[in-house]
């Protein structure tokens, strides 16, 4: 997956850890993101974001505002594999 996070202090101008990994998932009918960083004292912290359907729009926006095309195909494709793995085959 290449969906990154940085981390770094508010008040600082420097990330402390770059390029962690976001995991992407569903849960219950819902996405979700989610990665570990360290904690300032030690140990870890485990971050989760829930995308609520609400905002499926608003995300799909985004991206296609970042590359229309590439996004376009992308949901393309998922959809295709999606009901392929999806829909009962016909016999």
């Amino acid at each position: 997956m290449a969906i990154k996070a940085d981390r770094g202090g508010k008040s600082s101008n420097n990330w402390y850890q770059r390029d962690l990994p976001v995991n992407i998932a569903t849960h219950n009918r819902k996405l979700e993101l989610w990665l570990e960083l360290d904690s300032k004292g030690g140990g870890v912290t485990d971050i989760r974001i829930e995308v609520e359907k609400t905002s499926f729009e608003d995300l799909l926006s985004a991206m296609l505002h970042c590359d229309f095309d590439k996004t376009a195909r992308s949901f393309a494709t998922a959809c295709q594999k999606w009901r392929r793995a999806n829909v009962p085959k016909s016999r």
